[in-house]
């Protein structure tokens, strides 16, 4: 409903409701994430895991924050500890993202093949492994991953067409597959649904520069960026390095946008 202040002062009132239970704890970690907030979610996740000292999830969304933190080592021994008290696919997949933004494509192919063999009609994880093969020179394994990504993102589609990251995810895939028509077809339909959505902002970046406008992917890295979105989740993404020597792109993650923190 777009009232942030008054979720998170109810799930204030759960904690204290019940201040022992991790869970109240991680939903609220979660909140603080969809609104960039990420120090304040990590605390949220490192108080789930004291209370709850085995709990996977705890470990798992920590390590996540770390990715959009930049910190790439210190998610990886989150995630790895997620990974030994319980394989999950979204542990992962994390896993695999914090490989894929530093450059390792081959390792993460192969934690996003794993998390796969948990969830295998999970769309987002068939594109991850398609952009960790793509980026990775195995183009022709992307090509045909990127393709099974939007099969079953269709198929989500088909069931609800107004599911803005399902939209989003065919958009993404039909830009790396070349296809400008449909890949702008379905990023506008998603906007229409969430126009202020960080993740959606940067993926229209994406898009953008994949097709060549560099002009149009900045406007829209400024826009993810006003919105929330984790300058370093822009500053690593593999998908915006032939950025990397354009001015007002440095000149973004230099000097900072205001964001919802």
């Amino acid at each position: 409903m777009g009232k942030p202040g008054q979720a998170e002062e109810i799930y204030r009132r759960a904690i204290t409701v019940r201040s022992e239970y991790w869970r109240n704890y991680n939903l609220l970690g979660g909140f603080y994430v969809s609104q960039g907030r990420y120090p304040e979610a990590e605390q949220m996740f490192k108080k789930v895991i004291s209370l709850a000292p085995d709990s996977f999830r705890g470990y798992s969304n920590l390590g996540g924050v770390y990715i959009l933190e930049g910190r790439y080592a210190d998610a990886i021994g989150a995630l790895e500890k997620s990974t030994a008290i319980r394989k999950t696919g979204s542990a992962l997949s994390n896993l695999g993202t914090a490989d894929f933004h530093m450059r390792k494509f081959d390792e993460a192919a192969q934690a996003y093949r794993e998390a796969i063999d948990f969830d295998n009609d999970n769309y987002a994880l068939w594109g991850n492994l398609a952009a960790a093969h793509y980026y990775g020179g195995r183009h022709s394994e992307s090509e045909t991953e990127y393709r099974k990504s939007n099969q079953l993102a269709v198929r989500k589609l088909d069931i609800n067409p107004k599911d803005a990251s399902a939209l989003a995810n065919v958009a993404d895939n039909y830009s790396m597959l070349g296809n400008r028509v449909k890949a702008f077809s379905y990023l506008d339909r998603a906007l229409k649904l969430l126009p202020q959505d960080p993740e959606l902002l940067f993926t229209a970046a994406q898009a953008y520069n994949q097709f060549g406008d560099q002009e149009r992917a900045i406007v829209f890295i400024q826009q993810a960026l006003s919105a929330g979105c984790s300058p370093t989740e822009i500053r690593d993404a593999p998908a915006l390095d032939n950025l990397r020597s354009n001015a007002k792109f440095q000149k973004l993650l230099l000097t900072g946008i205001p964001t919802n923190r």
